[in-house]
Protein backbone atom coordinates (compact mmCIF):
# COMPACT_ATOMS: atom_id res chain seq x y z
CA UNK A 1 0.00 0.00 0.00
CA UNK A 2 2.97 2.39 0.38
CA UNK A 3 4.20 1.91 -3.10
CA UNK A 4 2.89 4.76 -4.39
CA UNK A 5 4.53 6.53 -1.59
CA UNK A 6 8.38 4.88 -2.12
CA UNK A 7 7.94 4.66 -5.86
CA UNK A 8 8.05 8.47 -6.47
CA UNK A 9 9.79 10.00 -3.21
CA UNK A 10 9.78 13.12 -1.70
CA UNK A 11 11.66 15.82 -3.33
CA UNK A 12 14.13 18.51 -1.80
CA UNK A 13 12.59 21.23 -0.48
CA UNK A 14 13.67 23.18 -2.66
CA UNK A 15 11.94 21.51 -5.71
CA UNK A 16 9.39 20.94 -3.45
CA UNK A 17 8.68 24.41 -2.71
CA UNK A 18 8.20 25.26 -6.59
CA UNK A 19 6.21 22.15 -6.98
CA UNK A 20 3.82 23.15 -3.86
CA UNK A 21 3.25 26.93 -5.57
CA UNK A 22 2.66 25.04 -8.95
CA UNK A 23 -0.13 23.34 -6.69
CA UNK A 24 -1.56 25.83 -4.89
CA UNK A 25 -2.04 27.30 -7.80
CA UNK A 26 -4.93 25.60 -8.75
CA UNK A 27 -8.14 26.78 -7.53
CA UNK A 28 -8.14 25.05 -4.14
CA UNK A 29 -10.95 25.55 -1.52
CA UNK A 30 -10.29 24.98 2.01
CA UNK A 31 -12.78 22.90 4.30
CA UNK A 32 -13.13 23.90 7.51
CA UNK A 33 -12.88 27.60 8.96
CA UNK A 34 -9.43 28.87 10.81
CA UNK A 35 -9.49 27.36 14.39
CA UNK A 36 -12.78 24.99 13.73
CA UNK A 37 -10.90 22.27 12.02
CA UNK A 38 -11.89 19.07 14.22
CA UNK A 39 -9.71 16.14 15.43
CA UNK A 40 -6.77 16.30 16.51
CA UNK A 41 -3.43 14.47 15.47
CA UNK A 42 -2.93 11.23 16.87
CA UNK A 43 -1.23 11.61 20.69
CA UNK A 44 -0.36 15.45 19.90
CA UNK A 45 1.91 14.53 17.46
CA UNK A 46 2.89 17.92 15.40
CA UNK A 47 2.44 17.77 11.75
CA UNK A 48 5.70 19.00 9.53
CA UNK A 49 5.78 21.61 6.63
CA UNK A 50 3.32 19.89 3.56
CA UNK A 51 5.58 18.77 1.09
CA UNK A 52 4.42 18.04 -2.21
CA UNK A 53 6.90 15.73 -4.82
CA UNK A 54 7.45 16.67 -8.37
CA UNK A 55 5.33 13.75 -9.31
CA UNK A 56 2.63 15.24 -7.38
CA UNK A 57 2.87 13.42 -3.91
CA UNK A 58 1.46 15.18 -1.50
CA UNK A 59 2.57 14.38 2.23
CA UNK A 60 2.00 16.60 5.64
CA UNK A 61 -1.51 17.59 4.57
CA UNK A 62 -1.91 20.50 7.37
CA UNK A 63 -4.51 22.61 5.00
CA UNK A 64 -7.43 20.01 4.10
CA UNK A 65 -9.03 21.10 0.43
CA UNK A 66 -10.62 20.41 -2.50
CA UNK A 67 -9.37 21.61 -5.63
CA UNK A 68 -12.11 22.03 -7.89
CA UNK A 69 -12.75 20.90 -11.67
CA UNK A 70 -15.38 21.83 -13.69
CA UNK A 71 -16.47 21.06 -17.23
CA UNK A 72 -15.60 23.93 -19.84
CA UNK A 73 -18.60 25.20 -22.18
CA UNK A 74 -17.77 23.87 -24.57
CA UNK A 75 -17.91 20.07 -22.21
CA UNK A 76 -21.16 17.56 -23.04
CA UNK A 77 -21.87 19.22 -19.36
CA UNK A 78 -24.07 17.28 -16.64
CA UNK A 79 -25.09 18.28 -13.11
CA UNK A 80 -23.94 15.41 -11.89
CA UNK A 81 -20.28 16.16 -9.21
CA UNK A 82 -17.81 13.50 -7.87
CA UNK A 83 -15.72 14.32 -4.98
CA UNK A 84 -12.28 12.18 -5.73
CA UNK A 85 -10.01 10.69 -2.59
CA UNK A 86 -6.30 9.87 -4.04
CA UNK A 87 -5.13 6.85 -2.21
CA UNK A 88 -1.61 6.84 -0.86
CA UNK A 89 -2.05 3.96 2.70
CA UNK A 90 -3.18 7.05 4.68
CA UNK A 91 0.36 8.25 4.94
CA UNK A 92 0.56 10.77 1.42
CA UNK A 93 -1.29 11.33 -1.77
CA UNK A 94 -1.22 10.86 -4.82
CA UNK A 95 -2.61 14.16 -6.30
CA UNK A 96 -1.66 14.47 -9.59
CA UNK A 97 -1.87 10.59 -10.85
CA UNK A 98 -5.06 9.55 -8.98
CA UNK A 99 -6.50 12.94 -8.43
CA UNK A 100 -6.18 15.70 -11.22
CA UNK A 101 -5.34 13.06 -14.21
CA UNK A 102 -9.18 11.36 -13.15
CA UNK A 103 -10.69 15.25 -12.72
CA UNK A 104 -9.47 16.04 -16.37
CA UNK A 105 -11.08 12.76 -17.55
CA UNK A 106 -14.47 12.93 -15.37
CA UNK A 107 -14.56 16.68 -17.17
CA UNK A 108 -14.16 15.21 -20.44
CA UNK A 109 -17.36 13.15 -19.95
CA UNK A 110 -19.31 16.08 -18.56
CA UNK A 111 -18.91 15.45 -14.89
CA UNK A 112 -17.29 18.29 -12.10
CA UNK A 113 -14.69 16.94 -9.90
CA UNK A 114 -13.28 18.21 -6.84
CA UNK A 115 -9.78 16.49 -6.07
CA UNK A 116 -10.11 16.00 -2.35
CA UNK A 117 -6.53 16.91 -0.22
CA UNK A 118 -7.26 15.11 3.06
CA UNK A 119 -5.72 14.61 6.42
CA UNK A 120 -3.09 11.17 7.02
CA UNK A 121 -0.91 10.39 9.58
CA UNK A 122 -0.06 11.41 11.90
CA UNK A 123 -3.75 12.19 12.08
CA UNK A 124 -6.01 9.25 12.74
CA UNK A 125 -8.22 7.73 10.29
CA UNK A 126 -11.14 9.75 11.78
CA UNK A 127 -9.63 12.79 10.54
CA UNK A 128 -9.90 11.59 7.10
CA UNK A 129 -13.70 10.98 7.10
CA UNK A 130 -14.45 14.36 8.39
CA UNK A 131 -12.69 15.80 5.58
CA UNK A 132 -14.62 13.84 3.38
CA UNK A 133 -17.80 14.68 4.62
CA UNK A 134 -17.40 18.49 5.34
CA UNK A 135 -16.02 18.77 1.27
CA UNK A 136 -19.46 16.74 0.07
CA UNK A 137 -21.28 19.50 2.17
CA UNK A 138 -19.32 22.24 1.00
CA UNK A 139 -20.13 20.95 -2.51
CA UNK A 140 -23.70 20.52 -1.86
CA UNK A 141 -23.42 24.12 -0.55
CA UNK A 142 -22.50 25.55 -3.87
CA UNK A 143 -24.28 23.59 -5.71
CA UNK A 144 -26.16 26.29 -7.06
CA UNK A 145 -23.32 27.95 -8.42
CA UNK A 146 -21.92 25.64 -9.90
CA UNK A 147 -24.34 24.41 -11.75
CA UNK A 148 -24.92 20.84 -9.73
CA UNK A 149 -27.19 18.16 -8.90
CA UNK A 150 -27.18 18.44 -4.68
CA UNK A 151 -28.86 14.80 -5.19
CA UNK A 152 -26.10 13.52 -7.23
CA UNK A 153 -22.90 13.85 -5.93
CA UNK A 154 -20.69 11.40 -5.43
CA UNK A 155 -17.52 10.08 -3.99
CA UNK A 156 -14.42 8.07 -5.88
CA UNK A 157 -11.67 6.65 -3.73
CA UNK A 158 -8.11 4.80 -4.99
CA UNK A 159 -6.53 2.65 -2.76
CA UNK A 160 -6.57 3.38 0.69
CA UNK A 161 -8.90 6.34 -1.07
CA UNK A 162 -11.53 3.72 -1.90
CA UNK A 163 -11.46 2.43 1.79
CA UNK A 164 -12.35 6.17 2.71
CA UNK A 165 -15.33 6.34 0.11
CA UNK A 166 -16.91 3.38 1.62
CA UNK A 167 -16.59 4.27 5.14
CA UNK A 168 -18.30 7.88 3.78
CA UNK A 169 -20.78 5.43 2.52
CA UNK A 170 -21.04 3.01 6.46
CA UNK A 171 -21.77 6.08 8.34
CA UNK A 172 -25.27 6.43 6.42
CA UNK A 173 -24.97 10.37 6.68
CA UNK A 174 -24.24 10.35 10.14
CA UNK A 175 -21.45 13.14 10.94
CA UNK A 176 -18.84 12.40 12.76
CA UNK A 177 -18.13 15.59 13.78
CA UNK A 178 -20.06 18.31 15.37
CA UNK A 179 -21.79 20.44 12.94
CA UNK A 180 -19.86 24.35 13.23
CA UNK A 181 -21.95 26.08 10.56
CA UNK A 182 -24.32 26.80 7.71
CA UNK A 183 -22.22 24.41 5.51
CA UNK A 184 -23.09 21.71 7.84
CA UNK A 185 -26.59 22.01 7.50
CA UNK A 186 -26.03 20.13 4.30
CA UNK A 187 -26.35 15.91 3.69
CA UNK A 188 -22.98 14.44 4.23
CA UNK A 189 -23.14 11.26 2.23
CA UNK A 190 -22.65 10.28 -1.21
CA UNK A 191 -25.09 9.21 -3.60
CA UNK A 192 -22.89 6.57 -5.16
CA UNK A 193 -19.33 5.85 -4.82
CA UNK A 194 -17.00 4.49 -7.34
CA UNK A 195 -13.92 2.11 -5.97
CA UNK A 196 -10.99 1.70 -8.24
CA UNK A 197 -8.46 -1.51 -6.19
CA UNK A 198 -9.52 -0.25 -3.09
CA UNK A 199 -7.72 -1.29 0.22
CA UNK A 200 -8.71 -2.56 3.59
CA UNK A 201 -12.29 -3.61 2.85
CA UNK A 202 -11.58 -7.48 3.36
CA UNK A 203 -9.14 -9.26 5.51
CA UNK A 204 -9.19 -13.31 4.30
CA UNK A 205 -12.91 -12.39 3.24
CA UNK A 206 -14.17 -10.50 6.18
CA UNK A 207 -15.16 -7.29 6.42
CA UNK A 208 -14.16 -4.99 9.43
CA UNK A 209 -16.82 -3.89 11.64
CA UNK A 210 -16.46 -0.35 10.91
CA UNK A 211 -17.40 -0.71 7.06
CA UNK A 212 -19.81 -3.65 7.55
CA UNK A 213 -23.33 -1.13 7.30
CA UNK A 214 -21.85 0.05 3.82
CA UNK A 215 -22.66 -3.88 2.09
CA UNK A 216 -26.44 -3.41 3.29
CA UNK A 217 -26.53 0.65 2.32
CA UNK A 218 -28.53 1.20 -0.80
CA UNK A 219 -26.12 3.40 -2.15
CA UNK A 220 -25.05 2.55 -5.92
CA UNK A 221 -21.25 1.06 -6.30
CA UNK A 222 -18.98 0.35 -8.81
CA UNK A 223 -15.41 -1.55 -8.20
CA UNK A 224 -13.05 -2.05 -10.36
CA UNK A 225 -9.45 -4.06 -9.65
CA UNK A 226 -6.59 -5.98 -11.10
CA UNK A 227 -5.99 -9.73 -9.98
CA UNK A 228 -2.36 -9.27 -10.68
CA UNK A 229 -2.48 -6.63 -7.77
CA UNK A 230 -1.07 -7.61 -4.49
CA UNK A 231 -4.52 -6.28 -2.48
CA UNK A 232 -6.97 -7.68 -4.72
CA UNK A 233 -8.37 -9.80 -2.19
CA UNK A 234 -9.81 -6.43 -0.69
CA UNK A 235 -11.71 -5.80 -3.89
CA UNK A 236 -12.77 -9.22 -4.72
CA UNK A 237 -13.62 -9.82 -0.58
CA UNK A 238 -15.86 -6.82 -0.49
CA UNK A 239 -17.69 -7.68 -3.40
CA UNK A 240 -18.76 -11.39 -2.81
CA UNK A 241 -19.69 -10.17 1.07
CA UNK A 242 -21.79 -6.73 -0.81
CA UNK A 243 -23.49 -9.94 -2.89
CA UNK A 244 -24.30 -12.60 -0.68
CA UNK A 245 -25.78 -9.62 1.60
CA UNK A 246 -28.40 -8.55 -0.99
CA UNK A 247 -30.81 -10.15 -2.56
CA UNK A 248 -30.57 -7.37 -5.31
CA UNK A 249 -27.22 -6.08 -4.93
CA UNK A 250 -26.55 -2.31 -6.05
CA UNK A 251 -22.46 -2.93 -6.83
CA UNK A 252 -20.94 -3.41 -10.50
CA UNK A 253 -17.79 -4.80 -10.56
CA UNK A 254 -14.89 -5.28 -13.05
CA UNK A 255 -12.07 -7.79 -12.11
CA UNK A 256 -9.17 -7.86 -14.93
CA UNK A 257 -6.35 -10.86 -14.96
CA UNK A 258 -4.13 -7.96 -15.79
CA UNK A 259 -3.71 -4.93 -13.30
CA UNK A 260 -1.28 -4.47 -10.41
CA UNK A 261 -2.09 -1.77 -7.62
CA UNK A 262 -1.98 1.82 -8.90
CA UNK A 263 -2.24 1.76 -12.50
CA UNK A 264 -5.27 5.22 -12.35
CA UNK A 265 -6.15 6.80 -15.16
CA UNK A 266 -3.46 6.92 -18.32
CA UNK A 267 -3.33 7.99 -22.28
CA UNK A 268 -1.15 5.02 -23.28
CA UNK A 269 -3.30 1.42 -22.33
CA UNK A 270 -1.16 -1.63 -22.22
CA UNK A 271 -4.14 -4.13 -22.04
CA UNK A 272 -7.89 -4.30 -20.87
CA UNK A 273 -7.56 -2.76 -17.32
CA UNK A 274 -6.32 0.41 -18.59
CA UNK A 275 -9.18 1.24 -20.07
CA UNK A 276 -11.49 1.00 -17.27
CA UNK A 277 -12.25 4.15 -17.96
CA UNK A 278 -14.80 3.38 -20.75
CA UNK A 279 -16.59 1.19 -18.53
CA UNK A 280 -17.18 3.89 -15.88
CA UNK A 281 -18.34 6.62 -18.23
CA UNK A 282 -21.07 4.00 -18.90
CA UNK A 283 -22.19 3.41 -15.34
CA UNK A 284 -21.91 7.22 -14.52
CA UNK A 285 -24.02 7.78 -17.51
CA UNK A 286 -26.44 5.26 -16.21
CA UNK A 287 -26.80 7.60 -13.13
CA UNK A 288 -28.66 10.18 -15.42
CA UNK A 289 -28.62 14.01 -15.69
CA UNK A 290 -27.26 14.48 -19.13
CA UNK A 291 -23.92 12.70 -19.01
CA UNK A 292 -22.90 12.36 -22.75
CA UNK A 293 -19.88 9.44 -22.59
CA UNK A 294 -17.84 10.35 -25.25
CA UNK A 295 -15.12 8.31 -24.67
CA UNK A 296 -12.46 7.53 -27.22
CA UNK A 297 -12.14 3.70 -27.70
CA UNK A 298 -9.83 3.16 -30.95
CA UNK A 299 -7.51 1.83 -28.79
CA UNK A 300 -9.36 -0.88 -27.75
CA UNK A 301 -7.85 -3.83 -29.33
CA UNK A 302 -6.09 -5.41 -26.55
CA UNK A 303 -2.09 -4.79 -26.39
CA UNK A 304 -0.19 -7.24 -24.07
CA UNK A 305 3.05 -5.25 -24.44
CA UNK A 306 4.73 -5.73 -20.99
CA UNK A 307 5.14 -2.18 -19.30
CA UNK A 308 8.75 -1.54 -18.75
CA UNK A 309 9.23 -0.56 -14.89
CA UNK A 310 10.50 3.10 -14.44
CA UNK A 311 13.37 4.07 -12.79
CA UNK A 312 12.78 3.47 -8.59
CA UNK A 313 9.48 1.62 -9.10
CA UNK A 314 9.30 -0.38 -6.40
CA UNK A 315 7.09 -3.83 -7.42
Amino acid sequence: MKTACIRRGIVSAGVAAMVAFCLQAEEQIPLWPEGAMPVATTKGAEVGAEQVSEKGIVKNVTVPAIEMFLPTNSSPRGTMGVVICPGGAYGCLDFEHEGRRTARFLNSIGVAAFVLKYRVRPYPKGAALADLQRALSVVRSNAKKWNLSKSHLGVMGYSAGGHLAVRGVAVNGKRVYAPIDAVDEERASPDFAVLVYPAYLSNEGKVPPDIEPALTNSTPMFLLAGLADLYRGSGVGYFAAHVAKNRWPKIEAHFYPEGCHGFGVTTKPHNDVYKWERLLATWLRRRGLGIKAKVDTSLDAPDYTPIEPEEGDVE
